[in-house]
């Protein structure tokens, strides 16, 4: 059985289908919530920041706290180890920070229009239409945001996901059904080569955390059994600078043989490229 992540526009049933994906299928249901509590509890740091960095604004001072850098990470490596499991259903924002490699990850997207959304809303918020459609686009903005900063995209583009259901035109159970026979394919289900590069992914996501926590912000691969550490600057001193990298990834990568690089796109990933505000 696949992973399916869930990302939702807001008030489009979302919770309706990830409940009944988990017990009409037998999947656990981890949310945002929780990933978040795994990596405040993981990595010292308070909540609250992970649900700024996540949710809120850019603020102008995080190009010299890097608050948003850090946390993505150590949410990053939380998520990472959290899809070591199977039979699994995600909803929240992680999905895009998932590398392509692991193919036994479905991603799904839900969407519908305004009046749909606003219908659902006011099921749960005593607000007239335009207090409705003010709240509505609060949270779209902060989707906006977050897609824009890890994949450079609009959050409604269709090629970010396998599967994109705009609920205004089926019924729940008919979108749980959808869902479950695209989950049946063969293509989605694990394999040896997506199950190794969920732990590569899980092994990459921690060293990066642990060196977000000591100030450097790197994007990390496994290429060839070797792993690869990137920081994106050119470097005046590099023999000082993998000095301090190698001291902290040894702790973290033991014996594995490593490599650092500095400089501007050395290799490219797919999972994350936050730009340098």
């Amino acid at each position: 059985m696949p992973i399916i992540t869930v990302f939702s526009a807001p008030y489009c049933n979302e919770e309706k289908v990830v409940n009944n994906l988990s017990e009409n299928m037998g999947l656990e249901l981890t949310t945002d919530k929780q990933i978040i509590s795994m990596a405040s509890s993981t990595y010292g740091v308070p909540e609250d920041k992970f649900y700024r960095a996540l949710f809120g604004k850019n603020l102008v001072f995080n190009a010299f706290t890097k608050d948003k850098e850090r946390c993505i990470a150590c949410y990053k490596a939380a998520l990472a180890s959290t899809l070591l499991k199977q039979d699994l259903v995600f909803e929240g924002f992680g999905g895009f920070l998932i590398p392509k490699s692991l193919t036994h990850v479905l991603k799904v997207c839900l969407t519908a229009e305004m009046e749909y959304r606003i219908e659902i809303a006011a099921q749960q918020h005593s607000l007239f239409s335009e207090g409705l459609k003010k709240l509505i686009a609060q949270e779209d903005s902060s989707r906006y945001r977050w897609t824009e900063y890890v994949v450079h995209q609009g959050p409604w583009e269709s090629s970010l996901y396998d599967i994109l259901i705009s609920m205004d035109k089926i019924s729940v159970e008919e979108t749980v059904d959808l869902i479950r026979t695209f989950a049946k394919k063969a293509i989605t289900l694990p394999t040896r080569d997506s199950i190794q590069a969920a732990e590569n992914f899980a092994f990459t996501a921690d060293i990066e955390a642990e060196l977000a926590l000591k100030g450097w912000f790197v994007r990390a691969k496994i290429r060839d059994d070797k792993l690869m550490v990137h920081l994106d600057k050119n470097i005046i001193r590099p023999e000082r600078l993998e000095g301090e990298l190698a001291n902290i990834i040894a702790d973290v990568a033991e014996d594995m043989d490593f490599e650092i690089q500095s400089g501007p796109d050395v290799f490219k990933t797919d999972v994350y490229r936050p730009f340098d505000s």
